[in-house]
């Protein structure tokens, strides 16, 4: 059977570096996150998930998938260009005393609803720690795909635009209600794009 994938990063479970276990079903994380909350996890540490999630069985068609013309541990070719957002991003990571770790990879990201692999791309990614903080953010066609922190006191979040991210690079020990602003923004930017979904006039065989 194919090997599961992260759903963050692609990657397989084996060579997976995010903080989502590779194989959690979102229900599964999403429970641990709320375990989390309630003090039933004393603490977050990236490299000691819960074991349970990794091994939760996902739906994952059997198809070979295309191995990566460059993976992230690879030396980056000398002719791929950094892009401006990944530049600047590095050296505000840098200038406020993070640690910072940036990669470079090309190959075919999974489908977010089929997993089938899409075309072949590039992704930028940085990684950032300071004390018992850290996270990544990846960046591929021209915008941020996906922005993760996490730390001892805060299990993994998502949910950050890059703004957001600037200024919790600039004091990432924040209170619960400013995460909770972040979620309800979130929220709220969702609802209005199922709305305009919805108004949006019918074409073709969806007014049928």
């Amino acid at each position: 059977m194919t090997q599961p994938r992260c759903s963050e990063c692609g990657c397989l479970a084996d060579d997976c570096r995010c903080f989502k276990p590779a194989g959690a079903t979102s229900a599964g994380w999403e429970k641990w996150i709320a375990d989390f909350k309630a003090g039933r996890i004393e603490k977050a540490r990236v490299s000691a998930f819960p074991a349970p999630l990794a091994r939760q069985e996902v739906s994952v068609q059997e198809q070979p998938y295309p191995a990566p013309s460059v993976t992230s541990r690879d030396a980056v070719p000398e002719d791929v260009s950094w892009p401006g957002s990944v530049s600047l991003l590095l050296n505000e990571a840098d200038g406020r005393g993070w640690r910072t770790m940036p990669a470079y990879a090309r190959g075919c990201m999974p489908h977010a609803t089929t997993g089938r692999p899409s075309a072949e791309r590039e992704s930028w990614s940085v990684r950032f720690a300071k004390g018992g903080w850290q996270g990544y953010a990846i960046y591929s066609a021209d915008a941020w795909k996906s922005i993760m922190v996490t730390g001892e006191k805060l299990p993994p979040f998502g949910k950050l635009g890059r703004t957001e991210l600037s200024a919790w690079l600039a004091e990432p020990d924040r209170p619960a209600s400013w995460y909770d602003e972040i979620r309800k923004r979130r929220a709220d930017q969702a609802a209005a794009v199922k709305e305009r979904a919805k108004a949006r006039p019918k074409k073709g065989k969806e007014g049928v």
